[in-house]
């Protein structure tokens, strides 16, 4: 890794790591739940700016 030697607790825990598409599955749900929460932060917002103009 990098140029250096792994020892054997070194190897254990890279081959614990999930694979690379886990991974990016992974990644992709918490910014889906990410994009989702901002939806709702601006529609909360919107909600709240049509009520005081009305």
């Amino acid at each position: 890794m990098d140029g250096k030697v792994l020892d054997e607790a070194g190897v254990i825990a890279v081959a614990k790591l999930p694979g690379k598409q886990e991974l990016l599955t992974m990644l992709c749900m918490a910014l889906n739940g990410n994009i989702r929460g901002l939806a709702v932060a601006l529609d909360a917002i919107r909600e709240k700016k049509e009520g005081e103009a009305a």
